[in-house]
């Protein structure tokens, strides 16, 4: 009985601590607000609708980006080599008088990439520049 009782036991936790991470997982979100009056922003972190980031200015941005990046990476043993492709689209500010842009997202998706470039874009009532292919 007792060892049944510590094994229920066991589960029962066990099941406690996977809901709980299931929760953690599905509520934690990722994004970017703009303070247009302050002149900020913040990539934020959200967990049950609490978010956490720091604000920034800011910068003078000439043109809100996306970039198509594309990795090829060879990997295994030999005769048994691969290579995979790795893509991503890349979301940054584009800064008067700067060669290096502010990167807000790294992302697979090209609908993601593209709809935040160009809502940005309307924000901030700038240019979208969109480089989408290799």
């Amino acid at each position: 009985m007792a060892a049944a009782l510590l094994l229920y036991s066991g589960v029962f936790h066990l099941a406690m601590v996977a809901l709980i991470n299931a929760a953690f997982c599905f509520s934690m979100r990722k994004g970017i607000e703009l303070d247009l009056g302050s002149r900020q922003y913040r990539l934020f972190t959200s967990l049950f609708g609490f978010r956490a980031g720091d604000w920034e200015k800011l910068p003078l941005v000439q043109h809100i980006t996306m970039k198509y990046f594309s990795d090829l990476v060879t990997s295994g043993k030999e005769c048994r080599i691969r290579t995979d492709q790795h893509k991503r689209y890349i979301v940054m500010f584009s800064v008067s008088g700067s060669s290096q842009g502010v990167i807000l997202q790294d992302t697979l998706s090209y609908d993601t990439a593209s709809s935040l470039t160009k809502f940005l874009a309307e924000s901030l009532n700038v240019e979208a520049k969109l480089y989408d292919s290799v």
